[in-house]
């Protein structure tokens, strides 16, 4: 079924929005192939599945997402326009597993959020975007999850969760501390063993907390 929006129109405001230059760039980020965007740009109508897809990663509504467009055509910060703030999306995978070792910090796109809700969560300009890979925080994390890490959020609160870097891989894990400072990172699926660590005989660089989970998003 196609929403009132139109496609075209969508696709240049969130190209804008989230710094690509080409159609491939975007098809990509919806999850979609190439061919199937440019049928849809092509005939005209948005189709409300990708309408509520789009809404889901920016968090924000196709009119809101229009109107801002409409408002200011870069959505290069917070300074430029100050009701959104784009979170960049790193190439580190955090893992639900046993590890995962791609830790290039480098960034490889952008994702807008509402300025003000991200302020009411932490801090936006110490925030990152993580993609999960693994089950092991399944059902509450899935695997590919987009996960928003605020790496101003280093003090663990029991049973919270964090982005841990231990062992030259990156987890993201339910956070347990344990008598004798030790620290327990626990799995929600039950097929994975939890992970001790001995902070005591850890050296800071081998294992520090990267920030605080405040937000996933799930693709259905």
């Amino acid at each position: 079924m196609k929403t009132n929006y139109s496609a075209e129109k969508t696709f240049e405001v969130l190209k804008q929005r989230l710094g690509f230059n080409t159609d491939v760039k975007l098809a990509d980020w919806l999850g979609v192939t190439a061919q199937s965007f440019h049928a849809t740009k092509k005939r005209g109508g948005l189709p409300e599945s990708w309408a509520k897809n789009i809404s889901s990663k920016l968090g924000l509504s196709i009119e809101e997402l229009l109107n801002a467009g409409r408002a200011r055509a870069s959505f290069a910060s917070h300074e430029d326009f100050d009701d959104f703030f784009q979170v960049p999306l790193v190439a580190a995978r955090l893992s639900a597993g046993t590890g995962s070792f791609e830790t290039e910090d480098s960034e490889i796109g952008r994702f807008a959020f509402r300025y003000d809700w991200l302020r009411r969560k932490g801090i936006p300009e110490k925030m990152v975007l993580m993609r999960v890979r693994g089950d092991s925080m399944e059902p509450k994390i899935a695997h590919n999850d987009l996960v928003l890490i605020d790496q101003s959020k280093t003090s663990v609160i029991p049973f919270d969760i964090y982005a841990v870097g231990f062992d030259d891989a990156i987890y993201i894990k339910q956070l347990r501390p344990q008598p004798g400072r030790k620290l327990q990172l626990h799995s929600f699926n039950p097929e994975y063993r939890p992970i001790d660590i001995d902070l005591s005989e850890e050296s800071p660089d081998e294992c520090r907390i990267i920030g605080k989970a405040i937000w996933c998003c799930h693709e259905l």
